[in-house]
Formats: structure tokens, C-alpha cells, sequence
């Protein structure tokens, strides 16, 4: 990775990796970090984190954004389960907005044809390169951070060495202020690129919302979907602060809180038993159901390993938000009509 950089990086581009085994000789060695007597206590966070002995990708990602070269990662493991370290891999793709792409107990059978159109689709999707990102809003609000398959950015804006059009990224907005009611509120998202035939671009997205007080006004202009994928992404960012037992709690606490708040302001008199849920947001539960089901969420165990937690939690940063919906709650359809249709032919 670090000599392909160097190769390309008076012009930039995408450097695709594949590996099988854990670095451990040469540039950037690594050790497995993956510790089961950690998994789901306080010490579990440690896992996730960049720590100092593994510096080396920290700066190639840093070196990657300032040659505009982005890192792409294909691994697979063997079948003894064989730890990657992708926590300190995954940080040279985060850093420059490539892919993390992991085969657990890789087999070519099974997994042949998803590696090929994984590929595919790694070099065909639209991508833009050399992107800066930046949001603004009206007095009042204020940009507070940045999430996405980048990680957590804390800042005014940031940069990356590539953008495609399957990665999708969010922000927080904090209300500093009482807003005017008479007024609408703005918010736009500037991004500067380069396309793919070495154009610089400036795509600018603006967004006006009306300031509404009434409680149960707000509860209607919510969108289940949308939600959703806000406050997973929001915190599985947080994932190497909190550890995957917090981010789990603190998600379960926010949509408790959210349905409390609810039957509080806009159904008090309802009756104690009875589940009230805003009809814009009865779906939430189920989302989030799912959400904590998946291998992102769900907590560690022999079974099931960091690096597989670990690639799921940053394809769930990554996923476009078309598609989030589909991952938390898969579509179903009914093949026995199409079986039957087709054995009489």
C-alpha cells in the first residue's frame, strides 16, 4: 500500500489491496488485537481504537488524502479464523473514503462470485476525488460534527481522497438558540471534486425547514427510515469511545426516550398500558430491532469475531441510505407460485 502510494501519487487514484494473512513482517507490521477475554467489558473499546503502535496507518490515510490516493481493501481469512487486525487496516480507508470489503472463512465456492461483483462495482461506480466537504446553516444552528464511513469528524470541514455513489455520510445540526417561528430555517452542504475527467466540480445542496413549535407537529414530520439510520450511524461512530455494549444502550436509551417523550407531550391522558407510538415513526422499533441483530451490533463472542464486527460496522457507516432500509429489514417475496409455475413447464 505504502509503495503503490508513492507510485501514483503525482496523479492520484485507487489502490486496491488484497490480502489473506496478517502483516506482520516488512512496512507496518501488525500483532492481533483480538482479545475474547475483553469482548463485551469495559476493556472491549481498546479493540476498536487506532492505538499508537500501530501509527503507520494513521499516517498513510493522512498521506493518502494529501496525494489524493484512496485505499481499497479486500481480505479474506482462512478458515482458523486467523484475526487481520482490520482495526488498525481500516483506518487508511476511512481516512480516504475507500472500501473495506471481508470474506470470513473465505471460500471460493461460496464466495467467488460476490468477490467478482464486489470488484465490479468497486471500479465502475461514479466516484469523485480530491472532495471537501463542508455544511453550513442559518443563525442559530450549528454544524457540531460529521459521520459517516470516514469515521468521526469534529470539525468545520474535512477532506477526503474520494467520494462514490455508494457511500453516504451525515451531520449534526445544535440548536443554540430560540428560533423564529415566522422564519425558515437553511442548511446547505457544499461539496468541491473532481470528476472522472479531471474537472473541478462544486455541487451545492440547499435544504429550508420551517421552525414549528408544536410538539406533535414535529413527531409528524419524522421519517422512520431516516431516523434510523441518523442515530446508528451516530453512534457507531462512537464505537472506539463507547464500546459495543454503551452504543447499544444508548441507542435502546434514545428510542425509549424519543416514546416517552411522545405519550408525555402529546398523549398524557392515554392509558398506562397501551404502546403509543407516533404513526410516523411506528416502524422505529422494528428498524431498530433489527439493527441490534446484525453483526454490527450484535455483541462478540467465539462465534463471532472483531474483524467480522468490525467490516459490518463500517459497511453499516457506509451504506446509502436506499439501501439501509433494505439491510435492517430485508424484503420478503414468495417463490412457491414461481416453483410451481416453473416444474409444470
Amino acid at each position: 500500500m505504502f509503495a503503490a502510494m508513492h507510485l501514483i501519487q503525482g496523479a492520484g487514484g485507487r489502490v486496491i489491496t488484497f490480502g489473506s494473512n496478517l502483516a506482520c513482517i516488512g512496512a507496518g507490521p501488525l500483532k492481533s488485537r483480538d482479545n475474547a477475554k475483553a469482548y463485551n467489558k469495559e476493556e472491549e473499546r481498546e479493540l476498536f481504537k487506532h492505538t499508537p503502535a500501530h501509527a503507520f496507518y494513521e499516517k498513510l490515510g493522512g498521506d493518502g488524502v494529501k496525494f489524493n490516493v484512496c485505499f481499497d481493501l479486500y481480505l479474506a481469512s482462512p478458515l482458523n479464523f486467523e484475526s487481520l487486525d482490520l482495526a488498525s487496516l481500516n483506518r487508511a480507508v476511512q481516512m480516504t473514503g475507500g472500501d473495506l470489503v471481508y470474506y470470513s472463512k473465505f471460500d471460493s465456492e461460496k464466495h467467488g462470485y460476490k468477490f467478482y461483483y464486489d470488484l465490479f462495482r468497486s471500479v465502475s461506480k461514479i466516484t469523485a476525488s480530491q472532495v471537501r466537504i463542508k455544511a453550513r446553516c442559518s443563525k442559530g444552528l450549528s454544524v457540531t460534527e460529521y459521520f459517516g464511513g470516514f469515521g468521526l469528524r469534529e470539525l468545520a470541514d474535512f477532506q477526503l481522497a474520494s467520494l462514490d455513489s455508494d457511500k453516504t455520510f451525515g451531520f449534526t445540526l445544535r440548536n443554540d438558540k430560540s428560533l423564529n417561528e415566522s422564519k425558515a430555517v437553511h442548511v446547505q452542504v457544499a461539496v468541491l471534486y473532481v470528476n472522472v475527467f479531471g474537472e473541478t466540480r462544486l455541487r451545492i445542496l440547499n435544504q429550508s425547514f420551517q421552525v414549528i413549535k408544536p410538539i406533535n407537529q414535529y413527531f409528524k414530520q419524522c421519517a422512520a427510515e431516516t431516523f434510523c439510520q441518523y442515530l446508528l450511524m451516530q453512534k457507531l461512530a462512537r464505537i472506539d469511545r463507547l464500546g459495543s455494549m454503551q452504543v447499544r444502550e444508548e441507542i435502546i436509551s434514545k428510542v425509549v426516550d424519543i416514546l416517552a417523550s411522545y405519550r408525555s407531550q402529546c398523549a398524557p391522558n392515554s392509558i398506562p398500558s397501551q404502546l403509543v407510538i407516533p404513526e410516523s415513526l411506528k416502524l422505529m422499533p422494528i428498524y431498530v430491532l433489527s439493527a441490534l441483530k446484525s453483526n454490527g451490533l450484535r455483541l462478540l463472542s467465539t462465534m463471532r469475531q472483531l474483524d467480522t464486527k468490525i467490516a459490518h460496522i463500517q459497511s453499516l457507516l457506509s451504506s446509502p441510505f436506499t439501501k439501509m432500509a433494505l439491510r435492517l429489514y430485508p424484503r420478503i417475496y414468495q417463490i412457491t407460485s414461481a416453483y410451481q409455475l416453473g416444474s409444470t413447464q
